[in-house]
């Protein structure tokens, strides 16, 4: 009887997981626009087809008060590069081809990190730079049912110890 209620709290105890928090990646844009932003490593695309996916609403640091924007991102079909286009605004800040900055399909894209060469896209849009694009935070963080889990699991333990002890006092 004993080893069976053991058994079912080291079940509970095992079942507690682990959930991965979505990891993010910065990117730091210089050149002829400088800007920051924070996007998830994979993120889900407002819009996608070949050649490009877009995400929006995105807001952009550039030395200001932030902006919101949407960016298109393009394939290797395009010719790779970015541009970013303030909604507020209704005018690019940013239009370049170059370095392809994501792998997989436009619908599920993930970003690549490293430093990436942009060059203009239009002469009447600001469009060369360098783009730096780096993981930030990811570390394993629990569930709150994970954490349920966990707290019944040691509850169980303690109440099988504690039925044991009782019975051993009695015999």
């Amino acid at each position: 009887m004993f080893s069976f209620k053991l058994m079912a709290a080291a079940a509970v105890l095992a079942s507690a997981g682990v959930a991965h928090a979505t990891a993010s990646v910065q990117f730091v844009l210089t050149g002829d626009y400088n800007a920051t932003l924070t996007l998830p490593t994979s993120p889900v695309p407002a819009f996608s087809t070949d050649p490009f996916f877009t995400l929006s609403p995105v807001l952009v640091t550039s030395g200001g008060p932030p902006v919101t924007t949407t960016i298109n991102f393009f394939a290797p079909s395009f010719g790779g590069g970015l541009n970013i286009f303030d909604i507020n605004g209704f005018d690019f800040l940013f239009s370049s081809v170059g370095d392809v900055l994501f792998t997989g399909p436009t619908s599920s894209p993930t970003f690549r990190t490293g430093t990436f060469s942009l060059s203009r896209f239009s002469q009447t849009i600001p469009g060369n730079g360098t783009l730096t694009i780096s993981t930030v935070g990811a570390g394993a963080v629990p569930e709150p049912a994970s954490w349920a889990m966990l707290i019944a699991g040691f509850g169980l333990v303690g109440a099988v110890m504690r039925r044991r002890e009782a019975g051993a006092a009695n015999a």
